[in-house]
């Protein structure tokens, strides 16, 4: 899937599987986002969602210094 720059998006798996998603960004350098407010990832263990408590004013700060935006949402910072 192709998305402009600016559009709102998200993902859905209403399957019973695990998805795995490839994320692609072009131009490079978004992706230093999750490296920096990601969690360490851990040999054979599946990465866990993230719940809302996680998009705290760090993420936030570090979604704007990747040019990378979140919709409004009630309650976050």
């Amino acid at each position: 899937m192709f998305l402009l720059r600016g559009n709102v998006h998200r993902f859905n798996n209403p399957g019973i599987r695990p998805a795995t998603l490839v994320f692609i960004y072009t131009p490079g350098g978004a992706e230093a986002m999750f490296v920096e407010g990601g969690d360490e990832p851990q040999p054979g263990v599946q990465v866990q969602p993230w719940g809302p408590e996680r998009i705290d004013v760090r993420m936030l700060g570090l979604l704007s210094e990747h040019d990378t935006v979140l919709p409004p949402s009630p309650g976050r910072p």
